[in-house]
């Protein structure tokens, strides 16, 4: 059941890119998705909710899936470092900056270069 509504709703296996590391990518937010999605479903369908689940759910339904998806990474790369005490976040935060920063002058660059190709570049 998973795999088929992952498949017909999230867009499961429909990754086009060649790079390995870009598919397992592709499959994990898949699959992340398809475990929020549950979740919501399962804190709006209680019957009898009490306060904390009330604010739970009215904090899920506020924020986006995404947003809620990069929250819990940042909670959890929280935890991770707390644990290994290292300031993990903040050495994310500078190889996260070069890399979008590399990707959006890599895309820029294809969009003015090629502006009636609309197909994405392999940008490894």
């Amino acid at each position: 059941v998973i795999f088929k509504e992952c498949r017909g709703y999230l867009g499961l296996g429909k990754c086009q890119s060649r790079n390995y590391n870009a598919q397992i990518a592709d499959t994990t937010l898949c699959f992340m998705m398809y475990q929020m999605l549950s979740l919501a479903k399962r804190f709006s369908e209680y019957e009898i909710l009490g306060a904390l689940f009330r604010s739970e759910r009215d904090r899920l339904q506020v924020l986006t899936l995404w947003s809620r998806t990069l929250e819990e990474v940042r909670h959890l790369l929280e935890v991770l470092s707390r644990e290994a005490g290292v300031d993990l976040l903040a050495c994310l935060s500078t190889v996260a900056a070069r890399q979008m920063a590399d990707f959006s002058t890599k895309v820029w660059a294809h969009l003015l270069c090629d502006s009636d190709d609309y197909a994405m570049p392999d940008l490894d």
